[in-house]
């Protein structure tokens, strides 16, 4: 075995023909005796001699039948020697040598042996660990969990051909990457075809900082033991087949900046423990089927941007702690559709960003765009929106301010009153001022300037106001506070500046409002270069991380 598989652990024992032997020589090996070794009943060789190991020494040593060679010397072992060892040397063991201990009724520094050693034991042990084929022990070294990892899961693809115990270190394993320690820091094997459960034995891998197992057929709980990678950044468990409920000690892992659960057959509660996630980014646990209230401590994660919930059975509000992320906080985007929650719409269904809406949305936009001036008429808006536009097709011909209202116009729907309540057919011709997209559905995207009028808070009949990827300015208005119908606002990708007014963040306590984008402005509180995903599934298979 190489030398990482021996590396703080007792672990490297090694199974061949008829012999066992378990050998951890000068090693530098810290911590204690794994009392687990009493499942290696062949084993007749232990070896641990001058290393650091403390405690006391396993009893259950003593149930190792075929055991005929301990070698505890040199170590800094406390207690004394069990009596269901000692009672051995009456049966198989041949020889027991533990000097330069801190053992009872033991001299430190005596180098006297209990029983006369075998001259050929040392160079047994070291041919029997050349041909060695494999180790697995409670207490494993990294190349064993990922080889027992392995042995859990079916690889139709192969994709794991190379995960072979008998090299040198796992390192030479394709999908896995080593730091200069040779410590095992990243699993990459996202859409790699492979089924089966995570083994709780992933919770040893000390120095793993990605573990990337997204777009598989994972089942199976997500094991509590996964709570112990004290190095974790990055935990991409996304669209797999996994059930049961998040684990509590995912929030003991103060590293960890993403987290991806989404897509999966969750159920039960959002952890308060996550809260304590104070490095956290990225929490992405849509598409499940959680349950109960969002945690307000949630609201301790200061440096969180994303925070996507849509798609569950979450019931109650959204806590004010949450909210306030979007003043105090780096949260930029926060998605909440598609749950039971006080306040919004359960069955809505929308993408996270950038959709393009139907036309009626587009007249409804249009409605508000800059030129509105709240004494205008109906036809007066219309038509002072038409000298704005760019009509190289002459769709809008027929919007003739001298007619006696825009009820007569192409595109244009009245109800019995004569007040406009539908525009429709203009939204693959008309262009934008200054635009060249040839399909402009809405007002996003395009190179509008200037601020967004307070007059869009009278639009009180709004479902989505959508100026993102623009290049407007000055501040969000309170006044879209006054927009109870509002769903979706995205006003991502321009330059406003201030913060995002109270009357529009409680839109999510009192309206209707499920989804709020102010990402890449340049709002107090917020990361102004923040890059958020058009789509999940698109920048995740791109393997966007970090």
């Amino acid at each position: 075995m190489g030398a990482k598989f021996a590396e703080a652990k007792i672990s490297a024992i090694v199974l061949t023909g008829l012999a066992a032997l378990a050998t951890l020589v000068s090693c530098n090996t810290e911590g204690a005796i794994s009392p687990s070794l009493d499942n290696l009943k062949s084993l007749e060789i232990l070896e641990l001699r001058n290393n650091a190991l403390s405690g006391f020494i396993p009893a259950s040593l003593g149930n190792i039948e075929s055991l005929n060679y301990l070698d505890l010397n040199d170590n800094m072992l406390t207690g004394t020697v069990p009596l269901e060892i000692l009672s051995r040397l009456v049966t198989t063991l041949d020889e027991l040598n533990v000097p330069h201990n801190d053992l009872d009724g033991t001299t430190r520094k005596s180098v006297t042996r209990v029983m006369g050693a075998h001259s050929s034991a040392a160079a047994a042990a070291l041919f029997t660990g050349f041909l060695a084929l494999a180790t697995l022990v409670s207490c494993n070294t990294e190349g064993d969990i990922l080889y027992a990892q392995r042995l859990a899961w079916k690889d139709p693809f192969n994709v794991l051909q190379s995960w072979d115990p008998t090299l040198v270190n796992p390192c030479t394993w394709f999908h896995v990457t080593c730091n200069n320690n040779n410590s095992v820091v990243r699993v990459d094997l996202g859409l790699a075809g492979l089924s089966g459960p995570l083994i709780p034995q992933l919770g040893g891998l000390s120095y793993l900082q990605y573990l990337e197992l997204y777009g598989n057929e994972l089942n199976g709980s997500i094991p509590a033991a996964l709570g112990n990678l004290s190095s974790l950044v990055s935990l991409d468990l996304q669209g797999n087949l996994l059930t049961g409920a998040i684990p509590d000690s995912l929030g003991a892992i103060s590293t960890l900046r993403n987290l991806r659960l989404y897509g999966n057959n969750l159920t039960g509660t959002i952890p308060q423990s996550l809260g304590s996630l104070t490095s956290l980014v990225k929490l992405e646990l849509q598409k499940n089927s959680l349950s109960g209230t969002i945690p307000a401590s949630l609201g301790n994660i200061k440096t969180l941007e994303l925070l996507r919930l849509n798609k569950n059975s979450l019931t109650g509000t959204v806590p004010m702690e949450v909210l306030s992320l979007v003043l105090v906080g780096n949260l930029t985007e926060l998605n909440v559709a598609g749950n039971n929650l006080d306040g919004t719409v359960g069955s809505t269904g929308w993408r996270a960003m950038g959709a393009h809406s139907a036309a009626a949305a587009l007249f409804t936009a249009l409605l508000a765009f800059a030129t509105l001036v709240s004494c205008n008429t109906e036809g007066d808006i219309l038509y002072a929106q038409r000298q704005e536009l760019k009509d190289i097709n002459n769709v809008l011909v027929s919007w003739d301010p001298t007619l006696v209202n825009p009820c007569t116009w192409v595109h244009v729907t009245c109800d019995n009153s004569n007040s406009v309540i539908r525009g429709f057919g203009i939204g693959r011709s008309i262009r934008l001022s200054d635009s060249t997209a040839g399909r402009t559905e809405n007002l996003h995207g395009n190179n509008l300037t200037g601020t967004i009028p307070q007059s869009f808070g009278n639009l009180t009949n709004l479902v989505r106001l959508e100026l993102q990827k623009n290049s407007l300015s000055g501040t969000i208005p309170a006044s879209l506070g006054n927009i109870k119908t509002l769903k979706f606002l995205r006003l991502n990708g321009n330059s406003l500046t201030g913060t995002l007014p109270l009357e529009v963040l409680s839109l999510v306590l009192v309206g209707n409002l499920t989804e709020i984008n102010v990402a890449r402005n340049n709002l107090d509180g917020t990361v102004g270069s923040t890059g958020l995903r058009v789509t999940a599934i698109i920048q995740d298979r791109l393997k966007i991380s970090g």
